[in-house]
């Protein structure tokens, strides 16, 4: 199949030897000068000439000689562009074990050709990246441990110019040229996403996660600086390392930096480091920074997340002091986002902004066991993301407060005692959130979000439901006479309540999702509960409200 997908790419190339386009003919020209040294070497062996091992060491050679008779011009039709452009086409194509028993002489040569791409060339530039992209992709443990000089031993020369190397290839992610940028990006990205056996994480994690700190300090200093806010180089600096760094969450994880010599001390401050940088962002008054910002936060907090999911399934028993911070860190997140609400009809900024709340209070306040209090807080955050469901919101900002509330409905924020009711919890905090719910649902304010307000409920209700009948650690009650209690106690009940009220109302357009709702319920209270609330419809008096 590989070999397939290289004798296509070489196939696009060849008819081109007679384009009027001299970046399309040079290379054309180049590769059939190549195939024929290369059949005349192999005499008719066609495996030979096709493998793409020889076209490798073929432009390698024809590379040396450019660079030997000083031929360094990279304007378009020049024998070392039309060079670097095959040798980009060829090089994924190579062995690994190819590419590192040349690791040296490959980098004896091409990082000198950087500094010539790097001002005026850039497709050069993009073919260079896309080269030194598969050299690293290919690096085994021990080389990339070299270039990390944990030992205290002087590195090589070669170790020395793989991490220069390195440091090039992220800045060009922060390039004002789009294509370059893009291409940088995704190298980088893809040497992250294939670390060595047997690392799960790639070590570069580290270093990346401390660049782009690095960077974001000085490019906010760089801002304030100039005095200009929302505009100048470092506003620019920061989104473009934002949009890369929403690709590559994981560096900022504790199993990224195991390899680092800081260990998880050094991932602790990256990661706060970075989050202060984050919710700094807004001040600069630029909307893409501030959305590229809550993104990112979003991102770590859904990465947080799944290491801890993974934590719990291998061990029971998460370190107390590990959550502790996990949640101290995500509640002071948590606290300058809610002063920082943006206005309900900012449509760029307010949808980015539910989605890093929505994740941030998960992370805070939901707990792993049954039997702890809902936090009083809850209720609160609750409110203040239920308003964005006005029907002044701009249709993206609704769906993101959807979400968001969604989330928190189906994470461990609510605690199931509570729920249900039972004696001595306090249920405060769920009957204001259920107060909210009824308000709204007879409120004009909100009427144009009728059905995302029935669709949070019914996932509420839902997800306490599937909760009370998997959860049973912290009730001995038989399910049938759960349900008993529950459905006389609970501070839920009140809204099926409402929605029949609603469904019973001539010409209500929502009797679908109140149905919805109503099965939630069934779940929650059993079929006997939801029964004796509802109005069967038998009596004139029950049909319309």
């Amino acid at each position: 199949m590989q070999s397939d997908e290289f004798s296509t790419a070489l196939a696009k190339i060849r008819p081109h030897t007679n384009s009027k386009l001299p970046h399309q003919r040079k290379p054309a020209q180049l590769l059939a000068a190549l195939e024929a040294t290369l059949e005349q070497n192999a005499g008719s062996s066609e495996n030979s000439r096709q493998s793409p091992t020889a076209y490798f060491a073929a432009l390698i050679t024809t590379l040396e000689e450019c660079i030997l008779r000083k031929e360094l011009s990279l304007d378009e039709g020049s024998t070392l562009a039309a060079t670097l452009y095959l040798l980009a086409m060829v090089v994924p194509f190579v062995q690994p074990t190819v590419l590192r028993a040349n690791l040296s002489k490959l980098y004896q040569t091409l990082p000198q050709l950087l500094p010539l791409a790097l001002p005026n060339h850039a497709p050069p530039l993009r073919s260079l990246v896309s080269i030194f992209g598969s050299i690293c992709s290919s690096m085994d443990q021990a080389m990339i441990q070299s270039t990390l000089n944990t030992t205290g031993n002087t590195p090589s020369a070669t170790s020395v110019a793989i991490r220069q190397t390195l440091s090039s290839l992220l800045e060009l992610t922060l390039d004002h040229r789009p294509k370059v940028r893009k291409r940088a990006a995704e190298v980088v990205k893809d040497i992250l996403d294939s670390p060595p056996s047997p690392f799960i994480v790639h070590p570069w994690s580290h270093l990346v996660a401390n660049w782009s700190c690095a960077v974001m300090a000085q490019s906010a200093n760089s801002s304030v600086a100039t005095g200009k806010k929302g505009t100048g180089e470092g506003i620019d600096r920061m989104i473009h390392l934002l949009a890369f760094l929403r690709t590559v969450p994981y560096i900022f994880s504790s199993s990224g930096s195991e390899m680092s010599s800081a260990g998880s001390e050094g991932h602790s401050t990256n990661v706060e480091m970075m989050t202060k940088y984050l919710l700094a962002a807004p001040k600069l008054s630029n909307a893409y920074l501030t959305q590229a910002s809550y993104q990112l936060l979003t991102a770590l907090f859904a990465k947080d997340e799944e290491e801890t999911e993974e934590e719990d399934e291998e061990d029971e028993s998460e370190d107390e002091d590990d959550a502790a911070r996990r949640r101290l860190k995500a509640q002071e997140v948590l606290d300058t986002l809610i002063r920082s609400q943006p206005s309900k009809t900012d449509a760029q900024v307010a949808p980015y902004w539910l989605g890093v709340v929505g994740s941030s209070t998960i992370a805070a306040l939901s707990s792993r066991q049954s039997s702890s209090q809902t936090p009083s807080a809850l209720s609160k955050i609750w409110s203040v993301l239920w308003s964005y469901l006005d029907s002044n919101c701009a249709a993206a900002t609704v769906k993101a407060a959807t979400d968001a509330l969604n989330a928190i409905s189906q994470s461990n924020c609510f605690a199931i005692s509570e729920c249900c009711g039972l004696e001595g919890t306090d249920i405060s905090s769920i009957q204001s959130i259920v107060q909210l719910a009824e308000r709204s649902l007879v409120s004009l304010a909100y009427a144009d979000s009728m059905e995302e307000m029935l669709a949070i409920l019914e996932v509420l209700i839902s997800s306490t439901a599937t909760r009370i009948t998997r959860d049973r650690e912290w009730t001995s009650m038989p399910l049938r006479e759960l349900h008993d209690t529950i459905k006389s106690s609970s501070p839920f009940v009140p809204l099926l309540q409402t929605a029949v009220t609603l469904r019973n109302t001539k010409d209500f357009q929502y009797k679908e999702h109140v149905n919805g709702l109503i099965t939630a319920f069934m779940r929650m209270i059993g079929v006997d509960g939801v029964l004796q609330r509802i109005p069967l419809g038998i009596l004139p008096q029950e049909r319309y409200v």
